[in-house]
């Protein structure tokens, strides 16, 4: 299951957003509806989902920029002051 959990935030991936994307076309316009590779509504699927997909693992940084163990950079400074507890630079 993809979002957020009792074991942390997992993103969703890119096939699993274009199945979401791909049923709710097909229930809206029915079965028979062409969502192959080259054909017009097909490409715009794989045009969303590829959005969609980085848009969850922004998500997923934003998450992790949260704790010590995971963040990086400028937010593991931030985590840091949080906690009082500075990063030490070598």
């Amino acid at each position: 299951m993809a979002g957020l959990t009792d074991q942390g935030f997992t993103p969703k991936t890119q096939d699993e957003i274009k199945a979401d994307i791909e049923a709710k076309l097909r229930s809206f316009f029915g079965e028979d509806m062409q969502l192959g590779p080259g054909s017009r509504f097909g490409t715009i699927v794989d045009i969303f989902s590829s959005e969609l997909a980085d848009t969850w693992l922004a998500l997923q940084a934003d998450y992790n920029s949260r704790f010590r163990a995971t963040a990086i950079g400028m937010n593991l400074d931030y985590v840091g002051c949080l906690t009082n507890s500075p990063r030490r630079y070598e």
